[in-house]
């Protein structure tokens, strides 16, 4: 699947090692995407227990990646991260219709709580398929 047209920012993304340990970059786009159209901005990126690639090839290293904040996640050579002074991270509560809500705790942490769909999910929906698995989420 080709994935164009992706942002993906102020986000706090915690990946745990698994029982099989993952190796492979956290993000896995097709090496054809136009990366001209994906960027990777103002996030909080942590592995805890095994380091992981942020990147799966390096054709992704096209996409643009500033002022991250990256704990257990290596670059690849060919990429950059520029700092530019912003905010990362989470900036409010998000609502995901149909799925998720997502809330910011007064510690700093948040938490995701599953909702009743208000509508049918969408499927094929690039961001979900190309940023990494999500486990599949029940609906009517």
């Amino acid at each position: 699947m080709v994935c164009n047209n992706i942002s993906f920012r102020n986000n706090h993304v915690k990946a745990n090692t698994t029982v099989t340990p993952r190796t492979e970059g956290l993000f896995g786009f097709n090496r054809t995407s136009d990366f001209s159209t994906i960027e990777i901005i103002d996030n909080i990126s942590e592995c805890y227990g095994t380091t992981r690639p942020l990147l799966r090839n390096d054709e992704s290293c096209g996409a643009t990646s500033e002022n991250n904040t990256f704990t257990n996640i290596t670059l690849r050579p060919a990429c950059t991260n520029p700092s530019t002074g912003n905010p990362r991270g989470p900036r409010e509560s998000l609502y995901l219709p149909g799925a998720l809500t997502m809330s910011i705790l007064s510690t700093g942490g948040m938490y995701l709580k599953q909702v009743p769909p208000q509508r049918p999910c969408l499927e094929g929906f690039c961001l979900w398929g190309c940023a990494g698995r999500l486990p599949d989420i029940p609906h009517d």
